[in-house]
């Protein structure tokens, strides 16, 4: 469930994973560090061309680093190619958090207490309440939007709203009938 609540975030805040690559030159050491923060995968890795096959290197998440352990020479050039998300599961992890702790005070029903131990979340939402953790999560990440949209609900609100605005209204508004598909649109504000 957890999963499928980060795919919705990231879905939101337009983070659907890119790729790219870096290139190495061995000197001495066979392990090189990816600069880019928040890889997902290393998805090919060659040298001087010729790509590695998956015994001829391994790959470290947490450093980010790749060990090559096929026989390398001096100004050999290493290509790691790798697909990575701009937000970590980590931060997504922190930002449903900061989510849930929104809608207990903007709420109107006792029963949406829910609590997030890291991997799950206590009770476990339905689809409505779901969607409403990840519009939240989205506003908090980028709160400068002006459209999000979900498969039972659409928000529309000006830019110039504020974040905890824009939440308290979302949570507030977001209470209806199941099988409801719902617009949310707020007036334009005149700066």
């Amino acid at each position: 469930m957890i999963t499928d609540l980060k795919a919705k975030i990231r879905a939101l805040v337009g983070d659907f994973g890119d790729s790219s690559y870096e290139v190495f030159t061995y000197q001495t050491s066979a392990i090189f560090t990816i600069a880019q923060p928040n890889v997902t995968a290393v998805t090919a890795v060659s040298l001087n061309g010729v790509a590695l096959g998956s015994g001829e290197y391994s790959y470290d998440s947490t450093t980010q680093q790749i060990t090559i352990t096929a026989t390398l020479a001096t100004s050999d050039i290493i290509q790691i190619n790798y697909t990575y998300n701009c937000y970590s599961d980590t931060e997504i992890s922190g930002y449903t958090r900061a989510a849930l702790v929104y809608l207990t005070p903007y709420s109107t029903c006792s029963e949406e207490i829910f609590y997030f131990d890291g991997t799950d979340i206590f009770p476990e939402p339905d689809s409505l309440d779901e969607d409403v953790i990840a519009l939240v999560a989205s506003i908090i990440i980028n709160p400068n939007y002006s459209e999000k949209r979900m498969s039972t609900v659409l928000v529309k609100y000006p830019r110039g709203r504020d974040k905890e605005t824009q939440i308290r209204e979302i949570i507030q508004q977001s209470r209806w009938g199941l099988g409801t598909i719902r617009v949310i649109e707020w007036g334009r504000l005149d700066t």
